[in-house]
């Protein structure tokens, strides 16, 4: 199962840019994998990418459910912190 998720790049109302990343590893734990929903920032001062610790998640899954589940929330969670939208209420997930 992959996603293709690494160009959710936008523009806060700071005016700094954001890129959320997206990318699958393997788990230390037979069948687990590790899903990690990365947000970077870059301050228009800087010029430079940070990683955003608070805004970051990680999902440990199995199947194609609980992979659904972990993607949705990390997504959530950045449009919480951040006031952005990057979800529609009504989108099923499918894989």
């Amino acid at each position: 199962m992959k996603i293709i998720a690494n160009n959710f790049t936008g523009y806060l109302t700071n005016g700094n840019r954001y890129k959320i990343v997206v990318t699958t590893k393997k788990s230390i734990v037979n069948n687990e994998r590790r899903l990690l929903v990365e947000v970077y920032e870059s301050y228009k001062d800087m010029g430079v990418w940070m990683y955003s610790v608070a805004n970051s998640s990680t999902h440990y899954y199995n199947d194609t459910e609980s992979y659904i589940s972990g993607l949705r929330s990390g997504l959530s969670l950045i449009e919480n912190q951040l006031e952005i939208k990057l979800l529609k209420a009504n989108l099923t997930a499918v894989a």
